[in-house]
């Protein structure tokens, strides 16, 4: 219907112009309180980039009052936009899993999240493939399995490479 593709046009605006004040790109200057303007109105009517450039803001303290609130917050809108499939929604999901943040560690949807990341092309599947490959190397929330560790998608002209880890992931 026409309303329906207006409300569907309106909400992809928002999304496109917070995400464009949100890093000062496609015309729009960098300004966080415009992009909080525009992102939470287009998070708040189900816009998926929106909910995952309103939680990135509200994850790193720069929309809502900062703090536990401003976190599952982020972790909510997170969780809507991987509802909808968004993969780097997924990863931002699987590091509050992971980590505890905003929610009780549950390292099994950690990795559940991880994978699903690393299956799907986008902006965080290398570092989701890697996150994963420390999970298994470490033996956190799986069994120890270096094979698993080991694995990487394959890319035309590069070799699969095990992460070197300075530090392992510290288990609570």
């Amino acid at each position: 219907s026409e309303t329906a593709t207006g409300e569907a046009s309106a909400e992809r605006a928002q999304a496109l112009a917070g995400s464009g004040y949100l890093v000062g790109a496609h015309g729009y200057p960098q300004n966080n309180d415009r992009a909080d303007l525009f992102l939470k109105a287009g998070a708040l009517a189900g816009n998926v980039i929106a909910q995952v450039n309103y939680g990135v803001m509200l994850r790193d303290g720069r929309a809502g009052n900062g703090g536990w609130q401003a976190l599952a917050g982020a972790r909510e809108h997170f969780n809507l936009a991987a509802r909808q499939g968004h993969p780097v929604a997924s990863y931002n999901l699987a590091v509050f899993n992971r980590d505890g943040i905003a929610l009780e560690q549950n390292y099994s949807e950690a990795i559940r999240l991880f994978k699903l990341s690393a299956s799907t092309p986008n902006a965080r599947q290398g570092q989701a493939y890697y996150e994963l490959g420390r999970m298994y190397d470490y033996g956190v929330g799986v069994a120890k399995d270096e094979d698993a560790a080991e694995t990487r998608p394959e890319r035309p002209g590069a070799a699969a490479i095990k992460p070197k880890l300075a530090s392992p992931i510290k288990k609570k």
